[in-house]
């Protein structure tokens, strides 16, 4: 259910009875507010800014492109894991790092 002025999502529809042949039925609606924090992984996921090809995980792909943009070799992510506004040694250090980390090192 979304409010028409804000398009806010506040409830969704949980069960009822209503249909097309049938609108004079009650539906229920739950909270969007209580229902959010479960479907939060899916909805609004935290991704690694070190996950450059927002792949879910940071692995060696993600280490190739930066060094690639390091270079100037143009890729079609964003490549600035530390927000410096310029790719260099430090974003592929940062990303080589998180990898390592990833691997329990």
């Amino acid at each position: 259910m979304m409010l028409a002025d804000t398009q806010v999502i506040v409830g969704q529809l949980w069960g009822g009875y209503a249909a097309c042949g049938k609108p004079e039925e009650p539906d229920y609606f739950g909270r969007f507010d209580k229902t959010f924090p479960v479907l939060e992984p899916w909805l609004a996921p935290v991704i690694s800014p070190m996950d450059v090809n927002r792949s879910g995980s940071v692995d060696s792909a993600d280490v190739q492109l930066v060094v690639n943009a390091a270079l100037g070799i143009p890729i079609p992510y964003d490549a600035d894991v530390d927000g410096s506004s310029a790719v260099d040694a430090v974003d592929v250090q940062l990303v080589i790092i998180a990898v390592l980390k990833g691997m329990g090192t």
